[in-house]
């Protein structure tokens, strides 16, 4: 009987591989050492080329999408949550999200669906907004502030802009807190102040307005700016819808409380409020200015 050839592992381990297997690939190693020496691949740091994502992406679109008709537990929600947590885009990573986003619109259809999905829900509203109990840094309210400059400046909303907007809020529920915020922003402006506004004594707020909307008060307006030649006499800004008529020796409120004005009649039959020489012409900028530093 001839000796016995023993058969050494593959993988250089040295150690003898069980003779009693069949040859092949699987069998030219010990027990567990294939994949020892046959790493997975990996498509790490590898890139698709634009086609083969545009493939990929195509393929995995409407029913072909595994999460199709499907939604996230909340359980798993939670988990991506977790996992996001602390992570920021790089400089390069957000430029590219900009970058495929721009001049990306969705379909009629997308919005109908998002709108439908949105009725009547009060998540972004109270306690389920990102933003509830926190404030923006002064750092995020500039960049917010820089972002917005020029856009829409001077241009009206069309009737179809318009009626999109009305079109989303419906449906919408505004929680109790954020209705009491609306009511007491506005008291002011409607003459419906309470004891703890500034302003309190004399219903000053309210009174003046309603003087302000006079036809008297308008055709003092109109004197005095007619004298100055509708200009600012501060800085000569000529531009029609940027002047205001100025109470200047005494202010309008100065006189409105020394006079003790309680009624439009009173108002009516004051002539220090309507003399035109005590009036003058200011953009709103110089007439802000103006009124600092009083």
């Amino acid at each position: 009987m001839g000796e016995k050839i023993t058969k050494l592992c593959k993988c250089g381990c040295g150690e003898a591989v069980n003779q009693k297997y069949k040859n092949g690939p699987f069998y030219d190693y010990k027990r567990g050492h294939y994949a020892k020496a046959h790493p997975p691949m990996s498509n790490l740091g590898s890139k698709y080329s634009d086609e083969r994502k545009k493939k990929i992406s195509e393929s995995l679109k409407g029913e072909n999408n595994p999460m199709y008709g499907k939604t996230h537990s909340k359980k798993s929600k939670e988990k991506m949550s977790k996992a996001q947590k602390g992570r920021k885009h790089t400089e390069e990573t957000k430029r590219k999200i900009s970058k495929a986003g721009k001049g990306y619109k969705h379909t009629d259809e997308a919005k109908k669906r998002i709108g439908e999905a949105h009725k009547g829900q009060t998540w972004m509203v109270g306690e389920g907004s990102p933003m509830y109990g926190r404030k923006h840094s002064e750092e995020t309210r500039r960049k917010i502030s820089k972002s917005r400059k020029g856009k829409r400046k001077g241009i009206p909303l069309s009737d179809e802009h318009k009626r999109k907007i009305g079109e989303g809020h419906k449906g919408k529920i505004l929680t109790e807190e954020i209705r009491l915020k609306l009511s007491k922003s506005k008291k002011m402006y409607i003459g419906n102040i309470d004891e703890s506004h500034p302003l309190w004594d004399n219903f000053v707020v309210p009174l003046k307005l309603k003087i302000r909307s006079l036809i008297e008060y308008k055709e003092w307006r109109e004197k005095v700016f007619d004298r100055d030649k509708y200009a600012c006499q501060e800085c000569g800004d000529d531009k029609g819808g940027n002047l205001n008529a100025h109470h200047k020796n005494k202010g309008f409120m100065e006189i409105i409380i020394d006079k003790e004005i309680q009624t439009l009649d009173d108002a009516k039959s004051c002539d220090d409020l309507w003399d035109i020489n005590n009036g003058i012409t200011f953009c709103k900028l110089c007439h802000i200015e103006i009124h600092k530093k009083k």
